[in-house]
């Protein structure tokens, strides 16, 4: 009798034994069944080594959106305001030289197209100039909470997108 009781104590420990090892066998490791994905982390780091570097944070990046939104919108009004006075082949002719400096031959190319002198030519985009300065400080103006705060946001800004 103590002989079949511990026959069948080892056919019980045979049996799990081999059921857990089927068990074993037919588990998913992690990640079950797919094919591992290796961590190659010095090619992550080579990759951040050749990307560009800059100084930009997000906000810096706000504000320099926000500012050429600004610019953007300065324009249009100008534009509109020209064609309104009729004046729509001025601001084409002299929409460069608003953020840059223009030369004698682009005051004479726009004074040909416009049929003026180019001294007309000159004084029409130096008044363009000034109304666009003008229309950008009106549009700053109603940004800002009180008008003695308008010349440090126009500064602001324009720091903004130097850098």
């Amino acid at each position: 009798r103590e002989r079949g009781r511990f026959r069948d104590f080892l056919r019980a420990a045979f049996k799990n034994f081999l059921s857990n090892e089927a068990d074993k066998a037919r588990a998913e490791k992690r990640g079950g069944g797919r094919t591992p994905l290796s961590l190659d982390l010095e090619s992550g780091e080579s990759r951040y080594q050749i990307e560009p570097f800059h100084e930009l944070t997000p906000e810096k990046l706000y504000e320099r959106r926000w500012v050429l939104t600004l610019l953007d919108q300065v324009l249009e009004s100008l534009r509109i305001e020209l064609a309104t006075a009729g004046k729509a082949e001025h601001f084409e002719q002299f929409k460069e030289s608003l953020t840059d400096e223009a030369t004698a031959a682009d005051y004479e190319r726009a004074a040909e197209a416009l049929a003026i002198s180019p001294l007309a030519a000159k004084q029409a985009a130096y008044r363009m100039r000034k109304r666009y300065r003008q229309l950008f400080r009106e549009e700053v103006a109603r940004t800002v909470a009180d008008e003695t705060e308008v010349d440090i946001e126009i500064g602001r800004l324009l720091a903004s997108l130097g850098g």
